[in-house]
């Protein structure tokens, strides 16, 4: 006779905002004892419940000891398991133990995860009977009885294979992929390139720097500043896109000439009118403005006419 008690033996860990990955194995030992003892009672509701907790409770666990970021998500926590069962599938086909068959432990973990995971769903909806709870509740206990052992076991070396991988292990690193390109995910996980410590930072792997896609240096916005105002300050002056002045910090424009053709500042309108001109020089009159203009050849001087007689 199987005596069911009404309380779990296994207390709650401390409470506490950052729980060891020691605390959520206990949290995930207790929700078993909790399966057990609201199946007992054909609660249906309160069974699918406790069985997704003691799944996502020992995903956390194996991921907290890692040193991965688990998140507070579903899809975080669906990431963990994927990695987990690549990890486990690149060490077995090492070791020469995998069959020729096409299921893998990464897709096994996936469909045990999701199984859980639909536990949860139905905790709202109420929508699964004792027959496919009693389901749920096999697939969870197979799939914890692979989880546990992870939690003492030092991780294997891990390849990234394709762009998938690297988003997860970016994902899982804390940096996400939403301004990652993939030639920063190459450079980060180098594809074929497999890290003896299977991406996991408490274990030794080295996490690289998070890159700087706005090219500011942390300055935000990548845009250059104009420069202070003519006036020091005082308001007006100012260039607002900063156009010219960045041209002539960089040495592109003098600081009299080249802003605009045709408008010399005053210097360069004395120098002008001092420079001497050529005998025979071909001089653009307009009569006035918006005529077409004329060429008027100048006459030689007298000097030169009375020569050439």
């Amino acid at each position: 006779m199987v005596i069911i008690r009404e309380k779990p033996e296994i207390p709650l860990p401390p409470v506490g905002d950052n729980m060891s990955p020691a605390d959520h194995l206990q949290m995930s030992q207790r929700f078993v004892q909790h399966t057990a003892i609201e199946r007992a009672k054909e609660n249906r509701l309160q069974t699918s419940e406790k069985i997704w907790g003691s799944v996502s409770q020992a995903i956390i666990a194996v991921g907290k000891s890692r040193g991965w970021d688990v998140g507070d998500t579903h899809s975080r926590l669906q990431d963990v398991a994927i990695q987990l069962g690549a990890e486990l599938d690149e060490a077995n086909s090492k070791r020469k133990r995998r069959a020729r068959s096409k299921a893998t432990k990464q897709d096994d973990f996936f469909s045990r995860f999701k199984v859980a995971e639909s536990q949860h769903a139905n905790f709202y909806k109420n929508r699964d009977h004792l027959e496919a709870i009693d389901s749920a509740r096999r697939n969870a206990e197979a799939f914890i009885k692979e989880l546990y052992p992870l939690l003492d076991r030092e991780p294997t070396a891990f390849t990234p294979k394709d762009e998938a991988d690297k988003k997860r292990l970016a994902r899982l690193l804390g940096f996400g992929t939403r301004n990652l390109t993939p030639d920063q995910l190459e450079e980060m996980f180098p594809e074929r390139k497999p890290d003896p410590n299977g991406f996991s930072p408490n274990y030794g792997y080295q996490k690289p720097d998070i890159p700087d896609n706005d090219g500011d240096e942390g300055n935000g916005g990548g845009v250059p500043n104009p420069d202070p105002p003519a006036d020091d300050g005082q308001g007006g002056g100012a260039t607002i896109n900063g156009g010219t002045n960045l041209k002539r910090r960089e040495g592109g424009l003098s600081s009299n000439a080249g802003e605009r053709p045709g408008k010399p500042g005053p210097k360069n309108r004395k120098s002008r009118r001092q420079a001497p001109k050529a005998p025979a020089a071909v001089a653009a009159q307009s009569s006035r403005p918006g005529k077409e203009q004329r060429q008027v050849i100048k006459p030689r001087p007298a000097a030169q006419r009375q020569s050439r007689r």
